[in-house]
C-alpha cells in the first residue's frame, strides 16, 4: 500500500518537474531529449554542447533536431533564446505534454477546428497547433504566434 502511495505521489510531481520546451529556453531541449529517449537525427552535422541533437543555423532562428528511439523526429525552433515552435513526424504521437509544456493544457482543452478521427487543429491568439495522421504515420506542430521572429511566418517552418 505504501508503494502505491509513493508511486501516486511521484506521478503527480514528475510532470511538473519535467521541463517542457515550447516557450522555454533551448537548455530545456536536453530534457526533452532525455524524456523522449532521443537519438542523433543526422550524424556528422554540427552539434552544440556535444548533445545528440543536430543544430541547423538559419538567419533568423536555429533548428534543433533529434530522433527518439521510437523513430519520431522532433524539430525545435529557437529565436531570442526561446523555443517558439516545435514540429514532429513519426509512427506515433510523441509525449506532447513534454514538448508543449505549459501550452499543453491550452492544446488539449481548446475546442478543435476541422475535427476528425485523424486530426486536431487548435488556433488561439497565441498558439497554432495541429496533429494529423493515421496509425503508423503522424505529423504535428505547435507555434507560438506572438513569438515568431520578425519576417518569419508559420509557413516558413517546414
Amino acid at each position: 500500500m505504501r508503494n502505491k502511495l509513493k508511486i501516486a505521489m511521484l506521478a503527480a510531481i514528475l510532470p511538473g518537474l519535467a521541463c517542457a520546451t515550447l516557450g522555454n529556453n533551448p537548455a530545456t531541449i536536453n530534457n526533452d531529449l532525455q524524456v523522449l529517449n532521443g537519438n542523433l537525427a543526422t550524424p556528422n552535422v554540427q552539434t552544440k554542447n556535444a548533445n545528440p541533437t543536430t543544430l541547423i543555423h538559419n538567419a533568423k532562428y536555429d533548428v534543433y533536431i533529434f530522433t527518439t528511439a521510437q523513430g519520431i523526429t522532433v524539430k525545435q525552433y529557437v529565436a531570442n533564446n526561446q523555443v517558439f515552435a516545435i514540429s514532429w513526424r513519426g509512427p506515433r504521437i510523441p509525449n506532447l505534454r513534454q514538448l508543449y509544456g505549459t501550452y499543453f493544457n491550452s492544446y488539449s482543452q481548446t475546442k478543435t477546428q476541422n475535427t476528425g478521427m485523424s486530426q486536431r487543429v487548435i488556433n488561439t491568439l497565441d498558439l497554432d497547433a495541429s496533429t494529423y495522421g493515421i496509425n503508423g504515420a503522424f505529423v504535428g506542430r505547435a507555434v507560438l504566434k506572438t513569438q515568431l521572429p520578425e519576417g518569419v511566418t508559420i509557413e516558413n517552418l517546414k
